[in-house]
């Protein structure tokens, strides 16, 4: 159990379900990290891309985004996550 940003989090739950990445990260700590280091309208450059969590971070906080990584595995997990964000922006 960790606290992030004031609230409880229980870790096991909640950081592997996006496909179950080993160092996958969790989304607000991301968001933090790139809004303390960069402005809207940057490049946010992650070369190790896994589950896609940075870009989807980016994402959000209206920053363009370039993941790489040699898994073909994880490239389209992040495809399939990006897919359904913007599926669930498009129906709002």
């Amino acid at each position: 159990m960790m606290v992030l940003g004031g609230c409880r989090v229980d870790c096991e739950k909640t950081e592997k379900i996006n496909g179950g990445h080993p160092t996958q990260k969790p989304l607000e700590l991301l968001k933090r990290i790139i809004i303390s280091s960069s402005d809207k309208g940057d490049i946010v450059l992650d070369p190790f891309n896994g589950s896609g969590t940075t870009g989807i971070a980016s994402n959000l906080l209206n920053r363009k985004y370039i993941g790489i990584d040699n898994s073909s595995d994880f490239l389209e997990m992040s495809v399939k996550r990006f897919s359904e964000l913007h599926g669930d922006m498009l129906r709002k």
